[in-house]
């Protein structure tokens, strides 16, 4: 048997009823009908938060996140690319290791649109050789302007590059359950940092990470 609703989510439901119109009720069904108990706001959701500021010309590369991801910006213009999951093996997936995402192999900042980089056409041409369908992939590109706000569902691979001087904020969100399903990352991570498990082939304990170059 189900358990009783209490009295605050009587009270909530009732109050909804009243504001919300009929022809719109059933877009909110799930918000008046669940959960039948109120949820302690830990158990909603955790948040990973980051902030990102820099010049014209500058970005991430290709990658996807594990997690749900909203970026949101602030200042600036900021150009993001986004393709979808069955893109992957185009993408060339990396090797290394690299914590709630992973990474492509690729350099597609020649095929962003931002400022010009040198030797941007023989940069496009030299990956076009070696990934020659890269250029049809399907994608979507987003232009974020003050004020703008873009999900970017788990899975999708992106890459960003700041058109102007650009500050932004990103959020991750994720589950308690989504993260406790996440044990195979965190043992990885354990073993990783533990030297046992792809050392010195990633994002973070790299030769190039340790002198602060990232390259």
């Amino acid at each position: 048997a189900a358990a009783p609703l209490s009295p605050l989510v009587r009270a909530a439901r009732a109050r909804a009823s009243q504001l919300i119109p009929p022809s719109l009720m059933h877009a909110w069904a799930d918000v008046l009908w669940f959960p039948r108990t109120p949820l302690r706001p830990m158990d909603v959701a955790l948040l990973e938060t980051a902030f990102w500021m820099g010049g014209a010309g500058v970005g991430t590369g290709v990658h996807y996140d594990a997690s749900p991801a909203f970026l949101h910006q602030v200042y600036g213009k900021k150009r993001v690319v986004l393709w979808p999951p069955s893109a992957r093996l185009e993408l060339a997936p990396s090797t290394k290791y690299n914590y709630g995402a992973e990474l492509s192999s690729m350099d597609a900042r020649p095929f962003l649109g931002g400022p010009p980089l040198p030797n941007d056409s023989a940069a496009r041409a030299r990956m076009l050789s070696t990934h020659p369908g890269f250029a049809t992939l399907p994608n979507a590109t987003v232009d974020l302007f003050p004020g703008d706000t873009l999900a970017v569902p788990p899975g999708w691979w992106h890459a960003t590059i700041t058109l102007t001087v650009s500050i932004s904020v990103a959020v991750r969100v994720q589950s308690k359950c989504q993260k406790r399903a996440e044990w195979l990352d965190d043992t990885l991570l354990f073993l990783h940092n533990a030297g046992l498990y792809k050392r010195h082939n990633c994002v973070c304990h790299s030769e190039a990470a340790a002198r602060g170059t990232g390259r």
